[in-house]
């Protein structure tokens, strides 16, 4: 199926990183891509879907623990994301989010929750770079401020 644009794999431990990369590779019209759950596959196999599918606009890594540097190639290969799913991506840090802020403005919907590296400054990168953001959970993200979630809300 070359012309593949939606691929849903959830909770999927038999997902190799050579499968998701040959789909990557076969499917450059993805545009929805659903990995919710699959924790064995490598920051190595996101940064070849990056590369391979410059059209997502939707991608949900629910669950999944993904370096900065895999978000990173998300962000810079992926400009037109305007849906993305981290929650549970605990290792990520301000410099992940600052690159999906400055790399993915079409963003409407972030969910970040128990994101527990992130400082204000991703917070306010999201802020200034993302104007349709509509939808952002920053539940369990112990490191922002009370201001920062003040400026936030006044910006919605």
């Amino acid at each position: 199926c070359p012309n593949l644009t939606s691929l849903s794999v959830y909770d999927c431990n038999l997902l190799s990183d050579d499968a998701i990369t040959a789909d990557a590779e076969l499917h450059p019209n993805l545009s929805r891509l659903i990995l919710a759950g699959c924790r064995q596959l490598s920051s190595e196999a996101l940064i070849a879907v990056a590369k391979h599918c410059p059209n997502l606009s939707y991608l949900d890594l629910y669950g999944c623990d993904y370096t900065d540097e895999a978000i990173i190639a998300i962000s810079e290969h992926c400009p037109n994301l305007s849906y993305l799913n981290l929650h549970g991506c605990w290792r990520l840090t301000d410099k992940a989010i600052i690159s999906v802020a400055k790399h993915c403005s079409k963003l409407t919907d972030l969910d970040l929750f128990q994101c527990v590296w992130l400082s204000d400054d991703a917070l306010l990168a999201l802020i200034e770079h993302c104007p349709n953001l509509s939808y952002l959970n920053i539940f369990g993200c112990p490191r922002l401020s009370k201001e920062a979630k003040k400026i936030w809300r006044r910006s919605t």
